[in-house]
C-alpha cells in the first residue's frame, strides 16, 4: 500500500511522495533484525558511494562545509533505496510501473482539460492562486500547471509516466497531440532559438562555464554554488535573470563539484542504463519488457532534458527518477 501510494504520488503530489518514502524507510527500519531481510545491498551501492565520496571531497576542499546547504535537497535519493528494498520481484515492479501510468493518466487528463479551458479546480479547491495563464503571447490554450506549484506537469514530472505508458502501448496519442495542436507547437517553438526567451538562460550557462573554467577539478564545493561564491560570475552576465542554479545538470554539477564530481555522477547513470538495457533481453513477458523499456526510455529522456534544466534539483522530478531507478534495478537483479 505504501509503495502504491508513493508511486501514485509521482505525477500528483510532492508531499505524497515524500510522506510515502519516509514511511517506507521507517517501516524498513522497524523490521531490521527480523527474517524479512528488507534492508539489503542494492546494485548501485558501490557507484553511489563513489559519487558521494567525490562530491564530499569537493565540499571539504572548498573549505565551507557548513555553507553547503544544497546537500539537503538530495535526501530524496532515499526513494531509490526504500522502493528497491520493498519490491519483491519483477512482477511487483511491473505492477508499480502501472500505478505510475494510471496516476499519470489522471494528471494528463487534468492537464488537457486545463490546456483548453483554463480550469484550475485543484488550486481553487485548496484556496491557491490560479496559475493556468497563457504562456506564450498569441499561442492557443493555457499553460498546463497540473498538481504541482510550477509548470512541470507536461514536461519533466511527466517523463516517467509517459515513457511507461508508451511502452505499455496506451499513450500513442501523445505524439499526435503535439503534431496537431497549434498551441503546443507554438509553445515549443522557442526551444529551438538562441535569442528571445532563451537569452537569459544562455547567460546563466556562460556564468557557470566561467566557474568551471576557474575551478575545473573540484568546482566551488558541492552544495554551495548559490549565493556569494557564484555572484562574481553572474555579475559579468547581467542578463542572467536567475542565480538559483545553472539550468543544466551538467553545468550545475561541474560548477559545484568540478569535472571529478561530474564524472562520478555520469558513472552512476552509466551503470543504471547498462543494467537497465541488459535487463531488456531477459524479459520473460510483454509486461516485463514494457516495464524495463519504459524505465530506460524515461531515464534517457530525463538525462536529455537535464542538458538544459537542473531536474536533478527538482524534488518532484528527482523522486520519480529514483523510483524508476529502483524498478529498473529490481528487474535487472531478477535477470
Amino acid at each position: 500500500m505504501l509503495l502504491a501510494f508513493t508511486a501514485a504520488s509521482a505525477p500528483l503530489s510532492i508531499s505524497g511522495m515524500q510522506i510515502g518514502m519516509v514511511a517506507l524507510a521507517v517501516l524498513a527500519a522497524a523490521v531490521v533484525g527480523r527474517s524479512w531481510n528488507v534492508v539489503r545491498r542494492t546494485p548501485l551501492d558501490g557507484v553511489l558511494a563513489i559519487c558521494a565520496g567525490a562530491l564530499a571531497l569537493s565540499t571539504v576542499v572548498g573549505g565551507h562545509v557548513l555553507q553547503a546547504g544544497d546537500w539537503l535537497r538530495h535526501w530524496v535519493a532515499l526513494a531509490y533505496f526504500v522502493v528497491f528494498w520493498w519490491l519483491r520481484d519483477r512482477d511487483h515492479a511491473r505492477r508499480l510501473a502501472l500505478v505510475v501510468v494510471i496516476a499519470g493518466g489522471v494528471a494528463g487528463a487534468y492537464g488537457i482539460l486545463q490546456h483548453f479551458t483554463g480550469a484550475d479546480w485543484y488550486r481553487a479547491l485548496f484556496g491557491f492562486a490560479t496559475r493556468a495563464l497563457p504562456r506564450v503571447p498569441g499561442a492557443q490554450g493555457f499553460a498546463v500547471v497540473g498538481f504541482f506549484r510550477n509548470y512541470l506537469t507536461f514536461a519533466h514530472a511527466m517523463i516517467f509516466p509517459l515513457a511507461w505508458a508508451g511502452a505499455f502501448a496506451v499513450a500513442g496519442v501523445a505524439g499526435i497531440a503535439v503534431a496537431w495542436s497549434t498551441g503546443l507547437r507554438e509553445q515549443a517553438a522557442p526551444i529551438f532559438t538562441l535569442g528571445g526567451e532563451n537569452t537569459a538562460r544562455l547567460e546563466i550557462w556562460r556564468a557557470n562555464l566561467g566557474i568551471i573554467h576557474d575551478h575545473p577539478l573540484l568546482g566551488l564545493g558541492f552544495g554551495r554554488c548559490r549565493g556569494a561564491p557564484a555572484a562574481p560570475y553572474y555579475d559579468r552576465h547581467p542578463e542572467a535573470d536567475r542565480r538559483s542554479h545553472a539550468h543544466s545538470n551538467v553545468l550545475q554539477v561541474a560548477a559545484e563539484g568540478g569535472l571529478l564530481g561530474l564524472a562520478a555522477v555520469c558513472l552512476v547513470f552509466a551503470v543504471i542504463l547498462r543494467r537497465g538495457f541488459g535487463a531488456i533481453a531477459s524479459a520473460r513477458s510483454p509486461g516485463e519488457w514494457a516495464t524495463v523499456v519504459g524505465g530506460c526510455t524515461g531515464m534517457v529522456t530525463f538525462l536529455l532534458a537535464g542538458l538544459t534544466q537542473y531536474n536533478l534539483g527538482d524534488a518532484e522530478v528527482a523522486i520519480g527518477m529514483w523510483i524508476t531507478t529502483a524498478v529498473l534495478m529490481r528487474c535487472a537483479e531478477g535477470a
